[in-house]
């Protein structure tokens, strides 16, 4: 998958030279697809979701959906794994209501 800067490609000034295009749909498809094809890129990195769940029902402590990181408490809940870096979900346990 290649991310384009959208932004950029609607700002650029775009010129047409009537006597070398024919004015026909296909043509119009072909330019459009050129124009996104040489568009510049940007630098992204996939998000990994998680969410904070219970180890167990005897231990007072929550680990990672993702990478298994344990926290002893739950004072320590934070939106981001320490560990893997994966976006919690609201910092709730698993199982628990969400507003996302």
């Amino acid at each position: 998958m290649r991310l384009i800067d959208a932004d950029e490609l609607k700002n650029r000034k775009i010129v047409i030279d009537y006597d070398e295009v024919e004015d026909t749909f296909d043509d119009g498809l072909l330019f459009v697809t050129d124009l996104i094809d040489k568009s510049p890129t940007v630098d992204a990195v996939p998000v990994r979701h998680g969410r904070w769940q219970g180890v167990s029902p005897f231990v007072d402590s929550l680990e990672c959906s993702e990478c298994r990181y344990c926290i002893i408490d739950e004072e320590f809940i934070t939106p981001y794994c320490p560990w893997c870096g994966a976006k919690m979900s609201n910092g709730e346990r698993k199982g628990g209501t969400s507003d996302d």
